[in-house]
């Protein structure tokens, strides 16, 4: 990049207000590139209905409707803009992302396409798509080194443009363990977390179910997290009164609590602090991100999760345990052995601070800057 001009960037994805995942991941992003004060940004917010955003917004992209995002194509192409910055994830972009081939086939401005899913086993509509952005784009991030070798081998695209940014963690205040407990009115409690935006995948019933093995009677599971806004609210409801129903059956009211809410970065920091060890028994195997497991790392916490790809790159070297998909009793065991034994779990803390320096924004910004770089010249 040469001169004093501002590179100006142009902005594909979800964004706040918009509460998920890949919106609040593309704010973080576009606030730590703000502070190099060499770019512009404007947004072509994906929403659902018309929402009040902070920025320049460009042009707006109704999800799921493919005309929509060509119109937003040709916006792009129209606008003098350097460089556009696109957060895929499926059903940002129609179900399987079936607007997304329409989409990148229109752009005629170099791009830089962050993938937040990458089946290994895709569909033809998620092959397609994936493949459209590995053509188009000059650069393509993703978040765990073991997607390199699916996206080339399984969706063709060369290794030159492939670049792992670990996902980070945002700025949540940490607090002492007791006085996060107190604050929250739990103190005494041995806490394990759950949290995000609510969906079936999730895999909380195997924590129910290995809560009935726990004889400690001061364990308290927190499941934190609101519906999520890209699945069917209806499902996802169903799911909730299906988990009450079997804390109400296996007798689990004094162990169990529901915030269901969309968490604010104070009351998130608060929960976090608090909890002894985060638990992630997600059921998708093939998972090659996770926002809630690095927001759990970068809060120093342990971390038991189920084994899919991105859980076993970011526990490795003694930063959590895993335990198979849909094993309660393994879930038990391993929770039963972590009260009992607080040195192992501080020994796992241990190796999760030395690892957070990894995992800021601080360092994505910096990660992302030289892509820029080496896609603008």
């Amino acid at each position: 990049m040469s001169g004093k001009r501002k590179l100006s960037i142009g902005i594909v994805s979800s964004y706040p207000p918009r509460k998920c995942g890949v919106a609040d991941y593309t704010f973080h992003l576009v606030e730590s590139l703000k502070r190099s004060g060499l770019f512009s940004f404007s947004l072509y917010p994906i929403e659902d209905a018309p929402l009040s955003y902070e920025g320049k917004v460009a042009s707006r992209i109704k999800r799921g409707n493919c005309l929509s995002y060509e119109q937003a194509a040709d916006s792009i192409n129209r606008a003098p803009l350097d460089l556009v910055i696109i957060q895929h994830q499926f059903l940002l972009f129609g179900k399987e992302g079936i607007c997304t081939s329409p989409f990148v086939s229109l752009l005629q401005k170099p791009s830089i396409c962050t993938i937040h899913s990458i089946p290994s086993s895709p569909t033809k509509l998620e092959k397609k798509a994936l493949q459209a952005l590995g053509e188009k784009a000059e650069k393509v991030v993703f978040m765990v080194n073991y997607a390199s070798e699916i996206l080339s081998t399984v969706y063709g695209i060369p290794e030159k443009k492939l670049r792992v940014i670990y996902h980070p963690f945002p700025p949540l205040r940490r607090y002492p363990v007791t006085e996060a407990k107190r604050r929250l009115s739990m103190s005494n409690r041995f806490i394990i977390a759950t949290f995000g935006l609510l969906r079936r995948e999730k895999g909380i019933e195997n924590v129910l179910q290995a809560l009935k093995f726990i004889k400690e009677k001061n364990i308290l599971y927190l499941v934190l997290g609101a519906t999520h806004p890209e699945h069917l609210k209806e499902e996802v409801d169903t799911y909730l009164g299906e988990l009450k129903q079997l804390v109400n059956k296996l007798g689990l009211n004094d162990k169990v609590k529901f915030i269901h809410h969309y968490l604010n970065y104070e009351e998130l920091g608060l929960y976090l602090s608090a909890m002894d060890v985060y638990i992630a028994p997600y059921q998708a195997q093939q998972q090659v991100s996770s926002g809630s497991i690095t927001y759990a790392l970068g809060m120093g916490k342990a971390v038991i999760s189920t084994p899919f790809p991105f859980a076993r790159e970011m526990l490795s070297k003694g930063r959590g345990i895993l335990v198979g998909f849909h094993s309660p009793r393994q879930i038990a065991r391993v929770l039963e052995e972590l009260m009992e034994n607080q040195e192992k779990l501080h020994k796992i803390e241990r190796k999760v601070e030395e690892f957070i320096p990894h995992l800021s924004w601080n360092k994505a910004g910096e990660d992302y800057l030289k892509i820029i770089q080496e896609c603008a010249g």
